[in-house]
């Protein structure tokens, strides 16, 4: 049986750079993902609490991830701990650089690049514009039946070259792949195939039964079945989101190791009566707060009509509700609000649309709401589905007002002694405004009194201690392939 040499910790190596180590103290996990600073998706919240979070229950972090993609925002490299040790593999992205050569050839400068506006500094014709689109349109298409299961499909092979170096190198107990993206899973597998290291696989969403997916091709969607249950079957451990995603993989891969597969949520740091400095802030009645993206699955067109409705009713009255929605917003939502102000007799628009928020101005938003809205994903399988914004939520201390059918959520908001809970039908969500302006502060202190004994099996120290122990039992199975050989 081949020795290992334990690595010395004593020695802290700075970021970005491969670790070198030779002596230890603790255990150590690779963390493989996508989702990480500098790239801004929401997805980054999870993987940077658990290495932050991980070595205070003996777990030493070593984060595998991608080059910074073209659009990722270098501020949010601040988020990154300190000490945290970073491998970059790099990310060929082939449409996007040639959309930005694209724009070099043509002269179009980038310009007050955090507001995404362009300046055109060779013709009034806007030539590259065309470009784009085809070249969009082309990756696209190719995108739509190649790029299985994601487009960061390029990375695979350059993850796994850089993932078998820190192996050798670094000698880790266990991989951790957290997905979306799906393309981890594949590194993962294939770094515990050649290193036998064991494998753990972190859904924070579905695959092949998430709701945004409705797009893929017939014919990908099964082969994408195949290729996810054979990941599945070489996982050694595999953690869900939420119970409902839980139930859902165990349906789908007709497991019966239910010890395998836990489920290990979001989680924000709601114990922490301090929150980083960000005290509640004054709130006026009437004002509703949503921080996140909308989309075609997450277009609450029911609740829009009903705020609407109400504004119009209490348009001169002691308490105007107000609704601001802060983040991105597709088109197709925008379309939606635009109809329903449209409706207004006087043409005026309740809805107030800042855009996107950096990170900290959005939490000290939400921590001045009066009430805090969440929109849950429309369609099948989406009972599961629990947004980490309800945890932002939850730690920002303000009642929350959830546009759910029963599920997941639900059942948090109502054993949480969160706030209300409504279907999205038009006539019950205006019903219930109503009411809670009636007499908001009554109202409030009947529906907010927080379970804090429930809830904080949600705190983010908590999660980080499942998330140990998950990769704690993982981690014995090395030890008893190695004792059998």
């Amino acid at each position: 049986m081949e020795q290992r040499v334990a690595p010395d910790l004593s020695v802290t190596p700075s970021r970005e750079e491969e670790p070198v180590l030779v002596g230890k103290t603790s255990k150590r996990v690779l963390l493989v993902t996508t989702a990480f600073p500098p790239n801004g998706t929401s997805g980054r919240f999870r993987p940077l609490r658990l290495v932050r979070l991980l070595p205070q229950y003996g777990w030493d972090v070593t984060v595998l991830t991608s080059s910074p993609e073209i659009r990722s925002d270098p501020r949010i490299n601040d988020e990154i701990p300190p000490n945290a040790r970073v491998v970059r593999a790099w990310l060929p992205q082939l449409r996007d650089r040639l959309i930005t050569w694209g724009k070099r050839w043509l002269g179009v400068d980038q310009v007050e690049a955090t507001t995404g506006r362009t300046a055109i500094t060779r013709g009034r014709d806007p030539a590259w514009r065309r470009c784009a689109r085809l070249v969009s349109s082309w990756s696209a298409a190719v995108g739509r039946y190649c790029m299985i299961p994601d487009i960061h499909m390029p990375w695979i092979p350059f993850a796994v070259l850089q993932g078998v170096k820190v192996c050798r190198r670094w000698d880790p107990d266990v991989i951790l792949t957290t997905a979306p993206t799906f393309s981890t899973f594949l590194v993962g597998c294939l770094l515990k195939s050649i290193t036998g290291i064991p494998w753990v696989a972190d859904y924070r969403d579905l695959w092949t039964g998430d709701v945004l997916r409705q797009w893929v091709p017939p014919s990908r969607a099964r082969l994408e079945l195949l290729l996810e249950r054979f990941l599945y079957r070489r996982a050694d451990m595999i953690l869900t989101v939420s119970e409902g995603y839980r139930q859902r993989l165990l349906s789908l891969h007709r497991e019966q190791r239910f010890d395998r597969l836990r489920w290990v949520p979001n989680g924000a740091a709601l114990l922490d009566m301090g929150n980083g400095g960000l005290n509640n802030l004054p709130s006026a009645p009437g004002t509703f707060v949503y921080t996140g993206y909308l989309y075609d699955s997450r277009n609450p067109v029911e609740f829009f009509e009903a705020f609407a409705l109400l504004a119009t009713e209490n348009s001169v009255g002691p308490i105007r509700p107000r609704c601001i929605l802060a983040g991105r917003i597709e088109p197709s939502v925008r379309e939606t609000l635009e109809r329903v102000v449209s409706r207004r007799r006087d043409g005026m628009s309740p809805f107030e649309l800042p855009g996107a928020l950096p990170h900290l101005e959005a939490l000290r938003l939400q921590r001045s709401a009066f009430a805090l809205l969440l929109f849950v994903n429309v369609g099948s399988q989406t009972e599961g589905t629990i947004p980490a914004k309800l945890f932002e939520y939850i730690a920002a201390r303000r009642p929350i007002l959830a546009i759910t059918e029963n599920g997941d959520v639900a059942e948090i908001v109502q054993r949480g002694r969160l706030g209300w809970v409504t279907k999205p039908d038009t006539m019950a969500i205006h019903s219930l405004l109503g009411k809670i302006l009636v007499d908001p502060r009554e109202t409030v202190r009947q529906a907010y009194q927080p379970d804090w004994q429930y809830l904080s099996q949600f705190d983010e120290r908590v999660i980080a201690s499942r998330v140990a122990c998950a990769l704690t039992t993982a981690s014995a199975s090395r030890r008893v392939r190695s004792r059998d050989a």
